[in-house]
C-alpha cells in the first residue's frame, strides 16, 4: 500500500512540475516571438495566417494587412467563407479582397492548418521569408511547435489577439490553458 501511495505522489509531482514548465514555455514563447511594438515586416516577404477558432483573429489579420505587415492574408480553418466576407471584409476592405486575402476552409485542426498553408504556398509558388500566426494566447505554443515542424526555414512570428487577464473569466482561462496543456503532449507524441 505504501508503494502505491508513493507512486501516486511521484506522478502528481511530475504532472504539477510539467504544468509549471508548460506555463513557463507559454510565457517564453509569447515573449520571444511577439512584441506589441514589433518592427514592420516587409510586405514582399511575409504571409499573415489567421488560425480561425477564436474571437478577434480575423479582425487582427485584416488590421495587420492594412498596416502593411504582410503581402497576403490567408484565413485558414473552419468557417463559412460568405459569412466572413459579409461580416469582416468586403464592405470596408474592397481594395484588399482581390489582391491579398485568401481563404482555406479544409483545415479542422492546427496540423491541418499547417498542411493547408504549405499547400497554398506551393500551389501559388509564393516565396516568403516569414509567417505571422494570428491566434489566441493559449494556442501559441502548440501552433508554433507545429508550424516550426512544417516551416523550419521560415521566421515565425506569433500575434496573439488577446492576453491572459486574471480579472476576467479566470476559470474559463484556466480551463483553456489546461486543455492546451494536454493537447501539447499529444502534439509532441504526434511529431515524434
Amino acid at each position: 500500500m505504501i508503494k502505491f501511495k508513493y507512486i501516486i505522489y511521484i506522478i502528481s509531482i511530475l504532472i504539477l512540475f510539467s504544468f509549471f514548465a508548460w506555463a513557463l514555455l507559454l510565457y517564453s514563447i509569447s515573449k520571444d516571438n511577439y512584441s506589441p511594438k514589433r518592427e514592420l515586416l516587409s510586405t514582399n516577404s511575409s504571409l499573415i495566417v489567421v488560425l480561425t477558432g477564436g474571437k478577434g483573429r480575423i479582425e487582427k489579420g485584416i488590421q495587420l494587412l492594412k498596416e502593411g505587415n504582410g503581402q497576403f492574408l490567408l484565413i485558414s480553418g473552419v468557417f463559412q467563407k460568405e459569412k466572413v466576407k459579409d461580416k469582416y471584409l468586403f464592405k470596408d476592405n474592397i481594395n484588399l479582397k482581390e489582391c491579398c486575402i485568401f481563404f482555406e476552409e479544409k483545415a479542422k485542426n492546427t496540423f491541418q492548418n499547417a498542411t493547408e498553408v504549405s499547400n497554398w504556398l506551393k500551389e501559388r509558388k509564393v516565396n516568403i521569408d516569414s509567417i505571422q500566426l494570428i491566434t489566441s494566447y493559449y494556442h501559441i505554443p502548440r501552433s508554433l511547435i507545429i508550424f516550426k515542424k512544417f516551416f523550419p526555414n521560415k521566421k515565425l512570428i506569433t500575434v496573439p489577439v488577446s492576453q491572459f487577464s486574471f480579472s476576467k473569466e479566470l476559470f474559463f482561462h484556466i480551463r483553456l490553458i489546461f486543455s492546451e496543456y494536454l493537447k501539447i503532449f499529444y502534439t509532441f507524441i504526434y511529431l515524434l
